[in-house]
């Protein structure tokens, strides 16, 4: 359908080493995706997500 959007969602660690990296289909409006973070441990995180040219980045703090 022409309202999809391909979101490349990648998740790194402080050191900037690759976790996650996920390709997902949404449809232009809010959306919400859940990921299993269970095997990491606390610290901070970051979440790029890319589509149409455009990256934002997200910082998290994780905590057990």
């Amino acid at each position: 359908a022409s309202d999809e959007i391909k979101i490349k969602l990648k998740l790194f660690n402080v050191s900037g080493y690759p976790i996650l990296h996920e390709e997902v289909l949404v449809i232009e409006g809010e959306n919400a995706y859940d990921f299993d973070l269970y095997d990491l441990s606390s610290g901070m995180y970051f979440i790029r997500l890319q589509s149409r040219g455009s990256s934002q980045i997200v910082r998290f703090l994780l905590l057990d």
